[in-house]
């Protein structure tokens, strides 16, 4: 079989067998492109359909050139499943004699909490934005309300119908964008007011015959797509009046984050979230402890030591 036969091959058993969202069959398809254009560099006779020559020296000789150009450790650790995940998948369909990913381990993840910004900093930013004269601003003011209001991830806002939006009891049917069960999650009343005037105002001068059910629609009337998200959200960034520097995914922050300051509990948080395991919900409780911690140093009058001439 040919190296492109063998990669869609691939590609099928990542998106089928494994049911891996789309986001996660490109990101692994792109790894394991980057390391195959690196064998090519590094062996004038690789042979993409064979892999034969591939050995442990020249996997570990990828990941070290990956951290010397400063690739950042979560990145590192993707790129090492991409390759162990391929090699096992290719050794058990009989493409090549071993598995030399085996000597590959990932780097350790410093477990760093999320940046959450807080809800006065999100209550500026959609008064800012709404003060914007940006083309199809109610489109962009929707999208962000329902990344904030509804907890989406980027991948799963761009992935929404139509025919998922509920408006009169006011829900969303979310296919998860980690390959999951869909969900359904509330849609809160200024979501729903944004969505309603973004339909009878952008959406009609945006759509055409390629618009299909989707959503939300880019400048020429088709699907936007995540990367069209992350460049919206960028102009607006350049108008805050509070230097706020936001990612599509601090609104997914700030909404389990702020829920979980208001007295919501765990779970309800987890499935709103579309997280599997509750370990990846748990850390939210530690941003709320942080604050918490911070709220009793400044406040409680025996939360500090008192000096000597104070006894």
């Amino acid at each position: 079989m040919s190296a492109s036969g063998i990669l869609n091959q691939y590609r099928k058993y990542l998106s089928d067998s494994k049911a891996f969202s789309l986001h996660t069959v490109t990101n692994y398809m792109s790894d394991l492109c980057q390391f195959l254009r690196y064998a090519e560099i590094q062996e004038s006779d690789f042979n993409r359909a064979t892999c034969r020559s591939i050995d442990e020296s020249m996997l570990l000789s990828f990941i070290y050139h990956l951290h010397k150009q400063g690739l950042d450790a979560s990145s590192q650790s993707r790129k090492v499943s991409a390759l162990k995940l391929f090699f096992t998948w290719a050794m058990q369909h009989g493409y090549g004699s071993g598995n030399p990913s085996h000597c590959l381990k990932a780097p350790k993840l410093s477990k760093k909490l999320p940046e959450v910004p807080n809800q006065r900093q999100l209550a500026q930013f959609f008064e800012d934005s709404a003060l914007s004269d940006f083309p199809y601003q109610d489109r962009d003011l929707t999208i962000f309300e329902l990344l904030y209001g509804s907890g989406l991830r980027v991948s799963e806002l761009t992935a929404l119908n139509w025919s998922d939006v509920d408006p009169r009891i006011r829900e969303i049917r979310v296919l998860d964008g980690k390959g999951g069960k869909d969900r359904w999650v509330p849609m809160g009343q200024v979501a729903a007011q944004a969505l309603s005037l973004y339909r009878s105002k952008s959406y009609e001068q945006l759509k055409n015959q390629h618009s299909e059910d989707a959503l939300f629609l880019n400048h020429r009337g088709r699907r936007l797509r995540t990367r069209g998200v992350h460049y919206i959200l960028k102009m607006y960034m350049r108008i805050q009046t509070q230097g706020l520097d936001l990612s599509a995914h601090s609104f997914r922050h700030g909404f389990a984050t702020h829920l979980l300051d208001e007295g919501a509990d765990l779970r309800s948080i987890q499935q709103m979230l579309g997280h599997r395991q509750l370990t990846s919900t748990e850390k939210y409780t530690k941003v709320s402890m942080s604050k918490l911690k911070q709220v009793y140093r400044n406040a409680h009058p025996r939360s500090k030591r008192k000096d000597h001439d104070e006894r």
